[in-house]
């Protein structure tokens, strides 16, 4: 017979972590399935109004909103400073978000210093910046958050380890999140001291070969660093672009990088 389980050990099951970890894959297992229909339609055509009269020019070349993925009291009031694609998973992207503009008053709403933040953590007054994983079918439910020290000014899905994501920061640091761990906060950061960036960042490149993947990163005060993606504690490269200087003849490995004042440099 199947034993039976008191009224206390049945709230103690339900209450368990494994329980509640079961209970959230499961949800938003539902959810994808209950959305994917939805998501796609493969006869769109992406200038075309369909809701303007067969036939009529204004029909075309008109965009319109189909649905806004709003994680509510994490991405509440943040602006949005990067998005990007996943290269491992069709449906799954990303968005940078930075520093809630409501926090110059206060906290944002729905949002207090110290509220959960979603995928495990707490979201501190110290977590100005943020990355959420988004899936195209469930736009009220972020897969994953996580949690930056300043803006995250970039982001980008690691080019060969579908785990990971790597972000800049407008304190200049590099910083890399795992999927696999519960935490929001990043496994890896680079250093403010030792040849990295001390301005902040705002552009990145992820580059290399599966066993030697590589980022680019360059700075609003004109340093370029190159990075060994396992190992972002301090740059393998860092160059600072000066204007006129120019490079080795012959050289055919070089990053090309549009300068504030108009002019290129190699």
């Amino acid at each position: 017979a199947v034993p039976q389980l008191t009224a206390d050990e049945k709230q103690a099951a339900l209450s368990s972590e494994s329980m509640q970890d079961f209970l959230r894959r499961a949800s938003r297992t539902l959810e994808r399935a209950m959305g994917q229909n939805d998501a796609f339609d493969i006869f769109a055509d992406f200038s075309h109004d369909r809701n303007a009269p067969e036939g009529a020019d204004g029909g075309r070349g008109k965009l319109t909103m189909k649905v806004e993925f709003d994680g509510e009291d994490v991405t509440a009031g943040r602006p949005i400073t990067g998005l990007e694609w996943s290269p491992h998973h069709a449906e799954l992207f990303l968005g940078a978000y930075g520093s809630p503009t409501a926090r110059r008053g206060g906290a944002p709403h729905g949002m207090g210093f110290g509220g959960t933040l979603g995928g495990g953590g707490v979201f501190g007054a110290e977590h100005d910046g943020a990355v959420v994983l988004w899936s195209v079918v469930t736009p009220r439910r972020p897969e994953r958050v996580f949690a930056a020290a300043s803006t995250v000014t970039a982001a980008a899905f690691h080019p060969f380890d579908a785990h990971l994501v790597v972000g800049a920061t407008y304190g200049g640091r590099v910083v890399v999140w795992d999927t696999r761990v519960k935490s929001p906060q990043p496994v890896q950061r680079s250093y403010l001291i030792g040849g990295g960036h001390s301005h902040p960042v705002y552009s990145l490149l992820t580059a290399g070969t599966p066993s030697a993947p590589e980022l680019i990163t360059a700075s609003t005060d004109g340093t370029l660093c190159q990075w060994d993606l396992a190992n972002v504690a301090s740059p393998a490269t860092t160059l600072r672009l000066v204007a006129g200087t120019p490079g080795p003849a012959g050289d055919d490995v070089g990053v090309v990088a549009g300068a504030g004042g108009g002019a290129d440099a190699v």
